[in-house]
């Protein structure tokens, strides 16, 4: 009887065996180094004052009034609306001589100080180049087939 018993556990052996020799095996741990001091830990990094943040560039959006002088002493006045349109400037300002529309601004830039609008007006093209001042202000020139003169800007 004890050989039946040994058959019928024999087969048991074998695939606990095989089970074993095809399960992976954890891995080793590293040996034990040699007694090294511990590693102090980093002192902290001193505290950095924090960076000053750069000024925001300067935006045109809002409602701004314009005083045009030519060299032939006329002074004009308008409006000229910024707000955002897309990813750019877009707007109007109030015409300068009776019987026009609307000028539409077609582009408007801000490089460092530097202010670009150019506009579609009925006798063409009008370009306002000028610096950002201080305050809020604008100066520069204008320029159209109709008028040409110096420009100021303050935003209201």
């Amino acid at each position: 009887m004890e050989s039946a018993r040994f058959v019928t556990t024999l087969p048991a052996l074998v695939l606990f065996l095989a089970a074993c020799a095809s399960s992976p095996r954890p891995a080793a741990a590293p040996a034990p180094a040699a007694a090294q001091p511990e590693a102090q830990p980093a002192a902290p990094a001193p505290a950095q004052p924090a960076a000053a943040q750069p000024a925001a560039p300067p935006s045109l959006l809002g409602d701004w009034e314009l005083q045009i002088s030519t060299a032939e002493g006329n002074a004009y006045s308008s409006m000229l609306r910024i707000g955002v349109r897309g990813d750019t400037y877009g707007g109007f300002m109030n015409p300068l001589l009776p019987d026009e529309q609307s000028y539409i601004v077609r582009s408007a830039a801000v490089e460092g100080q530097r202010v670009t609008i150019v506009m579609d007006t009925d006798a063409g093209l009008a370009r306002i180049t000028g610096v950002m001042r201080a305050g809020n202000r604008i100066e520069g020139s204008y320029n159209s087939r109709a008028v040409v003169g110096r420009l100021t800007a303050q935003r209201r």
